[in-house]
C-alpha cells in the first residue's frame, strides 16, 4: 500500500499526485487542489461542498433556490434572449455560435474555423476561408 504524504508547499508539489490535507485525501493537478472525486471541494456534491444547495446543484445556478445567475425567465442570465444577456449578440443568438458574428472566421467547410474537426485534423486551421 502506498503511503500518502502531507501536502507540501506549492513549490514542492508534484502535478497529478495524491496528498493528505487535514486528514483528507486530495489531488494536486499542478494548478489546483481537488477532492478525491477530482472536483473543487466547494463544488463537489459528494463531499458536501459549501456551494451546493439542498437540491444537489451549485447554488448560483439553481432555479429552485433562485440563484443569482438565473433570471426571472428561469434561464441563465448571460444566455437569456428576453433579458438581453451578456452572451447574446446583436442577431439575438448566443455569441459563440452566431454565424453572422463569425462570418470572417468560417473555414472552407462552412464551419467556425476553430471548431472544425476536419481543419484541425489536417492542419488547415490557419488557412483563410475562400
Amino acid at each position: 500500500m502506498d503511503i500518502v504524504i502531507e501536502l507540501p508547499e506549492k513549490k514542492y508539489r508534484i502535478p497529478n499526485n495524491i496528498y493528505k490535507l487535514n486528514d483528507k485525501i486530495v489531488f494536486w493537478n499542478g494548478n489546483k487542489i481537488l477532492c478525491h472525486h477530482l472536483r473543487q471541494r466547494p463544488n463537489c456534491v459528494d463531499c458536501g461542498g459549501s456551494q451546493i444547495c439542498i437540491h444537489q446543484r451549485i447554488k448560483t445556478t439553481c432555479k429552485d433556490c433562485g440563484g443569482k445567475s438565473v433570471c426571472s425567465h428561469g434561464i441563465q442570465k448571460a444566455t437569456c434572449k428576453k433579458c438581453k444577456g451578456s452572451q447574446i449578440c446583436q442577431h439575438n443568438r448566443i455569441k459563440s455560435s452566431c454565424r453572422e458574428c463569425f462570418k470572417g472566421k468560417l473555414c472552407i467547410h462552412d464551419k467556425i474555423r476553430c471548431r472544425c474537426s476536419i481543419c484541425k485534423d489536417y492542419g488547415n486551421y490557419f488557412l483563410p476561408a475562400d
